[in-house]
């Protein structure tokens, strides 16, 4: 097996492939990024602070798990992340941007294979009896993409879809919360390990779950994004938390929409409508603070009934990304597959 610093990327003649510098191209991958979604979308879907933190991550080595790739004029025209940072190592995560106008050109293939040749360079970290398998998601609408993918033996595993709600100009109403539970915000420094922990038990039974660390998370639910403990709605009985809805004031490149990035509820509290009425105090809070539009992302194939939850709030889908896996070595499968 090669070394992770001997892995090339093979790519057209003219274009150029090396190590990200988080200082000097961060700005380029974002612009690239957005170039990339508005092409797909209409819409901006990064921002610098999400491109530097991405590369803070505990797992990841700007050196050796990424490449950005320059045209002939020396422009920034693709960029390929590799992630590795669930505790087992079973499901590292790729993330790949091509400048629309080269999705037929081969920089795209080049850059997989440089992600397949790095995914198999960690294959000694997990146990080995495991399933190992590396994820990517692409937008529906980016048929190219697609087709390269699947053409290079990734397979479709599943369908996530964006879905938002419009608000009225009067606030929202909100269900009574379920006896004796309350709603209150998180205290920073305080509460993140907590909402951790619930967090990784209300999902545990979700389809592709596995463990993430608590430093990965930290970084991604408190850096990734502007962090406001004020949008954090935890429901509490007693001491316990019972469920999560983690918001923010912006969804990702798009400054106008609110967000609802994690809603979850712990198995013993569910079946008694907490779900919904944390999801419409959300909606209530982010229209107090001049949102108009709120929008989240879920597993439409979800058998715990996400999707029709948020259909009853009034939500209603906007685009689907394809979820596509490359299985790297077969064994035993520790993700939840229900």
């Amino acid at each position: 097996m090669k070394s992770i610093a001997a892995i090339d990327v093979e790519l057209p003649a003219g274009f150029v492939a090396r190590p990200i510098d988080p200082d000097a191209d961060s700005q380029a991958i974002t612009d690239l990024s957005n170039v990339a979604a508005v092409a797909e979308y209409g819409t901006p879907d990064a921002t610098l602070q999400m491109v530097q933190e991405s590369y803070r991550m505990p797992s990841f080595n700007p050196a050796t798990d990424g490449r950005v790739v320059c045209d002939p004029e020396g422009h920034v025209a693709a960029v390929v992340e590799f992630y590795d940072s669930d505790a087992e190592h079973v499901a590292p995560f790729v993330y790949l941007r091509v400048r629309p106008d080269l999705l037929d050109s081969g920089v795209g293939q080049g850059l997989v294979a440089w992600a397949e040749s790095r995914a198999e360079a960690n294959l000694t970290l997990p146990a080995p009896d495991l399933r190992v398998a590396a994820h990517t998601n692409v937008a529906a609408l980016n048929v190219p993409m697609q087709r390269m993918l699947e053409g290079g033996g990734w397979q479709l595993e599943r369908v996530y879809r964006t879905m938002e709600i419009e608000l009225d100009e009067e606030a929202p109403s909100v269900p009574p919360l379920p006896e004796p539970l309350t709603i209150r915000t998180a205290v920073a420094g305080q509460d993140e390990r907590a909402v951790y922990e619930a967090e990784e038990e209300a999902f545990a039974d979700h389809y592709g779950f596995v463990q993430q660390g608590y430093d990965a998370w930290l970084q991604m639910f408190t850096k990734f994004f502007p962090y406001d403990p004020s949008l954090w709605f935890l429901a509490m009985d007693g001491s316990q938390i019972a469920g999560i809805s983690l918001c923010r004031l912006e969804a990702a490149g798009r400054p106008e929409v609110g967000w609802v990035g994690t809603l979850g509820v712990r198995p013993a509290w569910r079946g008694r409508g907490l779900g919904l009425t944390l999801l419409k105090h959300s909606f209530a809070e982010l229209h107090r603070r001049g949102k108009r539009q709120v929008g989240l992302a879920v597993d439409s194939q979800s058998l715990t009934g996400a999707t029709r939850l948020y259909e009853r709030a009034g939500m209603h889908a906007t685009r689907d990304n394809r979820g596509h896996e490359r299985v790297l070595r077969e064994g035993r499968d520790i993700r939840t597959t229900s």
